[in-house]
């Protein structure tokens, strides 16, 4: 059997969650965004957490990484060859995650029959590895589900930082602090909670974690979304053009009190990020990478 010949059938898609590990809330708007996705595709799909499905193509979503060798335990009934990767970690030197963990990720690459890949810097990763055929780019773009809030007309915070806060972001924050911005820290906040905070903002920032310059695809393209006006850190690429303010790391600060007393120039520009987030649409995408999945391998019984 083979996946061209039945993409278009109606499939059984199976999101595996990794119950209980790290940082496993922040996945919520990337399972939103491939449950209605494949729902949208004329597939049925459900969201397990830690169980595969017999038959099913199960893809696996979170950290399950950081405890492969315990794989049988978190997830019952997955095996090898038998599951699809969703890929959204930075696979780069300078994060310790990925320098503390290289080979169980080799095995976790190694043990899946395809890799979803969020970011271009990880294409080009496994590019010169030995999963290149196994690696698709999926980047996690636009859904209409992931439009879950409306600016407020008179936003009360002037900057919002959302993640966790490294040592390297937190120096920056205080840049801004120090400049008298009216600023929100926001760490291990997810859902309707955060969306509240964000919807009272004027700009929202995006700062890395690291000296990676890889853009964090799935936040700002939530943000967009939502039409929020985002500074970011200048990254590995945009494709959002011009949607967004990008500056570098010790211009940030400069770019927020920039626009901080312009909500027209922020609103315009927030109009255009909507937009072309919109142009990257996420069914389409996951339409071209099912035709390539080894379907008689991921569901044979």
């Amino acid at each position: 059997m083979s996946a061209a010949a039945v993409a278009g059938d109606g499939l059984r898609f199976n999101l595996c969650r990794v119950e209980g590990t790290r940082g496993s809330a922040r996945y919520e708007e990337a399972v939103t965004q491939l449950y209605c996705s494949l729902v949208d595709l004329g597939h049925e799909c459900t969201v397990s957490y830690g169980s595969a499905v017999a038959g099913g193509v199960n893809i696996v979503i979170g950290w399950l990484v950081l405890a492969w060798p315990d794989r049988e335990r978190l997830l019952p009934g997955i095996r090898d060859g038998r599951f699809v990767v969703h890929q959204m970690e930075q696979l780069h030197e300078s994060r310790r995650i990925y320098r503390d963990h290289r080979a169980a990720w080799a095995d976790l690459f190694s043990r899946a029959a395809a890799i979803w890949e969020y970011a271009p810097s990880g294409m080009k990763f496994f590019s010169a590895s030995p999963w290149a055929d196994k690696a698709h780019y999926i980047p996690p773009m636009f859904h209409r589900a992931l439009e879950t809030f409306a600016p407020a007309p008179d936003p009360t915070i002037d900057v919002l930082f959302c993640g966790t806060l490294s040592e390297r972001r937190v120096g920056m924050l205080r840049t801004l602090i120090d400049r008298g911005v009216r600023l929100v820290a926001l760490q291990d906040a997810y859902g309707a909670a955060r969306d509240a905070e964000i919807s009272t903002t004027k700009i929202v920032l995006n700062i890395h974690a690291s000296d990676a310059d890889v853009l964090e695809t799935l936040r700002v393209a939530h943000l967009l979304a939502n039409r929020c006006f985002v500074v970011c850190e200048t990254s590995d690429h945009d494709p959002f053009d011009g949607g967004l303010v990008y500056a570098d790391c010790d211009r940030l600060a400069d770019a927020c009190l920039a626009y901080l007393d312009r909500p027209t120039d922020r609103a315009a520009i927030a109009d255009k990020g909507y937009a072309a987030v919109r142009r990257h649409d996420m069914p389409a995408n996951l339409r071209a990478a099912i035709a390539k999945l080894p379907l008689a391998e991921l569901t044979s019984p």
